[in-house]
């Protein structure tokens, strides 16, 4: 696959490999095995595009934004010049820092996003092509890949790209993606598709004060009719309650609809988070001093990991 100029049409920037027929089935499928799986939520992207801000329970993007760029100075050492992989694009405001770090370096980029919402991927490119026209960023080159797909579609051939110029990838992952899915799974997918030597930044919630975390939830009428929407087709569902529980055991924030599993939200220890990923080949990149960049602010931590193994 060619990564191409981020001005050409929209259709020649993105290569998609999902329909809503497989959704739909996959959705029917969950529903009867009684688990919703995380990329059904923000089919009605509508909703998430409403529930902004501070008035959104998982704290993007301005917890994470303002915490990405306050620690620049540590992170944009490691991360530029290298092409960025981006899992999950949302909203994309803090997604686009590290791209305004290399523009602001080498007035050059490489982007690889991969979300199995289409317009999340479009709504990127339309950031990236308002960014070139900045005064400060004019006469970038931005080259850009949008693959609509889910992740566990993806397989280590596909992140052979051609035409790119940077050896190094930064796999990105933010907006607490990685608590949309089992532990285990989303790692294990990590695993596969990044290689030695290349990083992995995470941005995820913390799981600090579970009181305060639910209420954030159950009280939420804006988030609730977004999680409402994704099971609005199925008759006997769409106007039953929602129950919220805290998982204690293993910090999960869940939505529940009779005996289904409609929504999770793992919440992370940064300390258990990165003992975590060394069983799959990661270890936590140290900054001066030998610190480990990990960073926290409020409910949401951002940590840069190397691949080892």
């Amino acid at each position: 696959m060619k990564l191409k100029n981020i001005t050409a049409d929209i259709e020649e920037l993105i290569i998609t490999n999902i329909s809503e027929k497989e959704l739909d089935d996959r959705l029917r499928d969950g529903i009867e095995k009684g688990v919703v799986s995380g990329e059904q939520w923000f089919r009605n992207y509508n909703f998430w595009y409403q529930t902004p801000a501070f008035a959104n329970p998982y704290k993007t993007p301005y917890e994470e934004l303002r915490l990405v760029m306050t620690k620049e100075k540590t992170l944009k050492p490691h991360l530029v010049r290298t092409l960025k992989v981006y899992y999950g694009l949302g909203i994309g405001d803090t997604e686009i820092i590290p791209v305004i770090w290399d523009l602001l370096v080498d007035k050059y980029a490489e982007i690889y996003a991969i979300d199995v919402i289409r317009d999340f991927i479009e709504n990127f490119i339309q950031g990236l092509k308002n960014l070139i026209y900045y005064p400060q960023y004019l006469n970038s080159k931005i080259k850009f890949l949008g693959y609509n797909t889910l992740f566990e579609k993806l397989k280590p051939t596909d992140f052979r790209l051609d035409n790119i110029k940077y050896e190094r990838f930064t796999h990105i992952c933010f907006g607490n993606t990685i608590g949309n899915f089992d532990q285990y799974e989303i790692f294990s997918i990590f695993k596969k598709l990044i290689k030695q030597d290349d990083y992995l930044l995470l941005g995820y919630q913390l799981n600090i004060g579970e009181k305060l975390i639910i209420k954030q939830y159950v009280g939420n009428v804006r988030f609730n009719r977004l999680i409402k929407a994704c099971i609005r087709k199925f008759e006997n569902l769409k106007d039953k309650e929602i129950k919220w529980k805290y998982n204690d055991e293993n910090d999960f924030v869940e939505a529940w609809v009779d005996n289904i599993l409609v929504f999770r939200s793992k919440k992370y220890d940064q300390k258990k988070l990165e003992d975590f990923a060394r069983d799959y080949g990661f270890e936590i990149e140290r900054g001066k001093l030998r610190k480990p960049l990990h960073f926290k602010e409020g409910l949401v931590g951002v940590s840069l990991f190397r691949k080892i193994s």
